[in-house]
């Protein structure tokens, strides 16, 4: 690549096609002079744009929410293509698998926090027009938020219910 790549290019036209896509993109490079081509060859460019990106502050498990203050902010050169997240669908999350200083956060890094267990006794809330019911239930399974869960009411435990979950 380096022989093709350093010839001059003063008074010459120079064709360069991309050829692939990826991070690691092979290009067709082709020299000409006046309407010769004096030179041609495939050369492979590693292609990065500068974007925003939220960044690791120090080490994080699995399981550990995300605070404000354990992510950065910063311009990095990146792999076009990759899903990075932002700021606020970062913090408050729960991280998947372990995290490194330093290391971006891209999309299956977090999930939504667990706000109601198994086993938990949450309030339950029926709007209708104007009117608001409320009873106590417990949760047959976990829930994220604006997950629908189902629940068995504390009177009668024989009335199951769905609902959504919008809060611990």
């Amino acid at each position: 690549d380096a022989t093709l790549l350093d010839m001059p290019g003063a008074g010459r036209v120079l064709d360069v096609q991309p050829t692939g896509l990826g991070t690691v993109v092979p290009v067709l490079v082709r020299v000409f002079e006046g309407e010769r081509v004096i030179a041609a060859g495939t050369v492979k460019v590693r292609v990065e744009q500068q974007q925003h990106v939220v960044v690791c502050g120090r080490s994080l498990r699995r399981g550990d929410i995300v605070a404000k203050d354990g992510v950065l902010v910063e311009d990095r050169w990146v792999a076009p293509g990759a899903r990075y997240l932002s700021e606020s669908s970062v913090i408050g999350n729960v991280v998947k698998n372990r995290l490194e200083p330093g290391q971006v956060f891209v999309e299956g890094d977090v999930e939504a926090a667990l706000l109601v267990k198994r086993g938990d006794i949450v309030n339950l809330a029926c709007l209708s027009g104007s009117i608001v019911m409320n009873t106590k239930a417990r949760a047959l399974t976990q829930g994220r938020e604006g997950e629908v869960i189902e629940f068995v009411s504390l009177r009668n435990a024989k009335s199951r219910v769905t609902a959504k979950v919008i809060a611990p």
